[in-house]
């Protein structure tokens, strides 16, 4: 076998993406306006539910008239509550706003701003102001580590599994909104999409399996970890956990679908 200091494969293809992305443009890796799956504005909430299920993203963008004036950006997770509590509310009332920038940035410039605004996906414009595509956080990534949907294909389990009344294992991508929804808990959710984000965070180091923190009345396990991630997590509570009731479509939309979202440039996204 090589001696320490040995640069691994992987790490070498990190190192890799990282210098490579160092001149591009997010025109290179956007999802292109043609290639977007988007909602118009004024259609019923009942259309964007069938259009995040069909599709599986987490963020749609919603647009006015045409894709040149995109108005938000509708998250799954938005939506879900929406339906669970009965809202009856439009989706100009539902997305968030829309964080735009031009196709000229450069990537590494998109991330940094993406990161210091807390939002996980841009619009992106051209010259003229119009549309061009989208990209997403989930997009870059991609771009320096390599591929990761097919490690994260949804299906293989399930992402949310009562052990018992107690007891639950959620798979690390499930948003930390939908945890405090479900499970009744009080996680601080506006630093943390995901529950892995947030259980890597308090940790502050490597994730181990094993590693265990305290939430109140309930302990959270690292129970599996693939790299730098959490991709399990099991929580056991002293009192039984207050599941609210749910039809099988709501319950589907809760979880977090693969890290390739609506505008993302790992699933051919159409209109």
């Amino acid at each position: 076998g090589e001696e320490e200091g040995v640069i691994e494969e992987e790490e070498r293809e990190m190192i890799h993406g990282i210098f490579e992305m160092g001149d591009m443009s997010v025109r290179e890796l956007m999802v292109p306006r043609t290639d977007l799956v988007a909602i118009e504005v004024k259609e019923p909430i009942e259309n964007a539910v069938d259009l995040v299920t069909k599709h599986g993203h987490t963020r749609i963008p919603v647009y006015e008239g045409d894709l040149d004036h995109i108005v938000g950006v509708l998250y799954a997770k938005d939506l879900l509550r929406a339906v669970v509590r009965g809202e009856k509310k439009t989706l100009r009332e539902i997305a968030r706003k829309p964080f735009f920038t031009p196709e000229s940035n450069k990537v590494q410039d998109v991330l940094r701003d993406l990161r210091k605004n807390r939002v996980h996906m841009a619009i992106v414009v051209d010259e003229y102001g119009g549309t061009a595509g989208a990209v997403t956080i989930e997009d870059i990534l991609e771009e320096i580590v390599g591929p990761i949907q097919d490690e994260y294909d949804i299906g293989e389990e399930d992402e949310i599994q009562f052990i018992n009344p107690n007891e639950v294992v959620l798979d690390g991508r499930v948003s930390v909104d939908d945890v405090n929804e479900l499970l009744k808990l009080d996680i601080g959710a506006d630093n943390y999409d995901s529950i892995g984000g947030y259980v890597l965070n308090q940790l502050g180091a490597t994730p181990k399996v094993g590693a265990t923190l305290r939430l109140g009345n309930a302990e959270l396990r690292v129970e599996a970890v693939q790299g730098t991630r959490i991709k399990k997590v099991r929580i056991k509570s002293e009192t039984p956990f207050q599941i609210p009731a749910v039809d099988q479509s709501e319950t589907t939309l809760s979880s977090t679908p693969p890290p390739r979202t609506a505008g993302s440039g790992g699933q051919n996204i159409s209109r």
